[in-house]
């Protein structure tokens, strides 16, 4: 923070001080805007309420108006949802067209802006939530399984390698149902407080500490339980809970494994490397849709995958799986697929 705020001081924008938060024992730095920044910051936000801004209400039809009108009409739209409202500085931040389903996303990640918090958990702390993906491709078998369990058990471990989507997967799903997300991992944040908004969904990365005795006496299987307890602030143990466990673990109850990239996703990747469609679905096949070896293949060069479009299609694919076993870690045989 201070290495933001120094070129603002430095320019007569911010000054420092000291002083007290409510709550906090200790004195500390706080910052405030002089008279001139806070005239610089009055006429930027001017200029920035005239900013054109692209967005489609539940209807679809996209519609391109000023900032300061946009957000006018957008957040009664919320309002009859009973959806958080969009600060104009949260829709400036963005790019590009906004339809309905982000917009959505977008409010359900706002907090409620009461001055009230909740302490997080002992041992963890908040996580950034991903961005959602323009379109979730060929999960909707997963997507399923989410929903089901959700509601069935309103617990699921979600398992996988680095790479293979297990946070997209869940970001696509809180964008499609318009959810309001908190993520959390493991961490010291024993002081971190948030907002006392309601919560649609939790999402835990990581199964927390393990004992690696019960582990090998259940035949290697990973028990892996909702490990809330009456430390959580109540309104935390409530909603459906999402573990994402990193690795390709056997989980004991009914995990979703996520074991391949899509392979829409896989080949258009491929495709835009330069690989041919066919070779680039025959590699799928044959790695198993492993994200290290779609790593590999977007980091040759043009020439050396034209060279690799000209030979036998199974020659082509053992070359590939041979360069992708020897890049570097993660790249291993693991990563073939055994079928």
């Amino acid at each position: 923070m201070p290495r933001v705020l120094a070129p603002l001081i430095s320019d007569g924008l911010v000054v420092e001080g000291i002083g007290r938060v409510p709550g906090r024992p200790r004195r500390v730095k706080v910052y405030r805007l002089t008279d001139k920044g806070a005239g610089s910051a009055s006429a930027i936000f001017e200029r920035a309420k005239e900013e054109p801004l692209s967005w489609a209400g539940p209807e679809g039809a996209l519609r391109e108006e000023k900032l300061v009108d946009a957000s006018r009409r957008l957040n009664d739209e919320l309002s009859t949802l009973k959806r958080p409202p969009l600060p104009m500085s949260v829709l400036l931040s963005t790019s590009g067209k906004l339809r309905w389903n982000e917009l959505l996303w977008l409010s359900a990640s706002m907090g409620s802006g009461t001055s009230k918090g909740y302490c997080i958990p002992r041992g963890y702390t908040i996580s950034t939530a991903p961005k959602p993906p323009f379109k979730l491709v060929g999960r909707a078998k997963e997507l399923g399984m989410l929903d089901r369990l959700l509601k069935e058990d309103r617990f699921a471990v979600v398992t996988g390698a680095a790479g293979m989507g297990k946070r997209t997967l869940i970001v696509g799903h809180a964008n499609l149902r318009g959810l309001r997300v908190l993520w959390l991992e493991r961490g010291p944040s024993d002081e971190l407080c948030m907002d006392e908004g309601s919560y649609d969904l939790l999402v835990l990365n990581g199964p927390g500490e393990m004992d690696l005795s019960v582990v090998l006496m259940s035949g290697g299987e990973l028990d892996i339980k909702d490990p809330r307890d009456g430390s959580w602030p109540e309104h935390l143990r409530s909603p459906p809970l999402v573990l994402l466990v990193e690795g390709e673990h056997r989980v004991k109850g009914s995990p979703i494994e996520l074991k391949g990239l899509p392979l829409d996703i896989f080949v258009n990747s491929c495709v835009e490397a330069g690989l041919p469609v066919a070779l680039s679905r025959a590699f799928h096949s044959a790695c198993g849709g492993s994200p290290s070896a779609l790593t590999y293949v977007r980091g040759l060069p043009r020439e050396e995958l034209a060279s690799l479009s000209s030979i036998e299609r199974d020659d082509a694919v053992l070359r590939l799986l041979l360069g992708s076993k020897g890049s570097g870690p993660g790249h291993g045989p693991d990563n073939v697929s055994k079928d």
